[in-house]
């Protein structure tokens, strides 16, 4: 036998379990929070650079060129889940194509910060590198791969430093898009 300890969260009703718990965490419609249809959908052509991330997935994609995927080893599992989806993405459209994953040899590592201390290996033929959930700091990091050719797509929801150097890879960040209302993503 083992003996848990709880606490409720206001009232528990046996019922409906899913509805209550929402409740209990401040939803204030939970039927609504769990039938959600489009019009709670933010346009996603309202995050800055969209459109060019697209377009640069697309002319990488149709060439056939390698892409690279970084899994962001965090605490959270937005990293690995964000990873895993566009992974999925681009082996569902073609089960063949050249992508991988790019895994850190030191797990405590975040984006591209150890990058120039040898934490992981990008394979030889990438020419697109993604970094889900992460990156929007690591401009110097970006800015050098961009210069050694490979072109990088930086989807991240973490707050943005102020700097002064301008980044040459693409970044999309739904708290550095202005028109973009929902500030609280995840990586995926």
């Amino acid at each position: 036998v083992i003996n848990v300890k709880y606490k409720l969260i206001g009232s528990n009703d046996k019922n409906n379990i899913i509805e209550q718990v929402l409740i209990n965490r401040g939803v204030e419609c939970p039927k609504k929070y769990i039938n959600l249809n489009g019009s709670y959908c933010d346009d996603y052509n309202s995050l800055d650079n969209i459109n060019k991330a697209v377009n640069c997935f697309e002319f990488h994609f149709e060439r056939g060129d390698g892409i690279g995927i970084l899994v962001d080893p965090d605490v959270w599992v937005d990293g690995y889940t964000s990873a895993a989806i566009i992974y999925m993405y681009i082996k569902n459209l073609n089960k063949n194509y050249p992508v991988s994953y790019v895994l850190h040899k030191n797990n405590k590592a975040h984006g591209l910060s150890k990058m120039d201390q040898g934490d992981f290996d990008i394979p030889l033929n990438t020419k697109l590198f993604i970094i889900p959930d992460a990156g929007v700091n690591d401009i110097e990091q970006l800015n050098m791969l961009v210069c050694s050719g490979i072109n990088c797509i930086c989807l991240d929801h973490h707050e943005k430093e102020p700097t002064d150097i301008e980044c040459k890879a693409i970044i999309v960040n739904n708290q550095i898009s202005p028109n973009y209302k929902n500030k609280n993503f995840s990586g995926a």
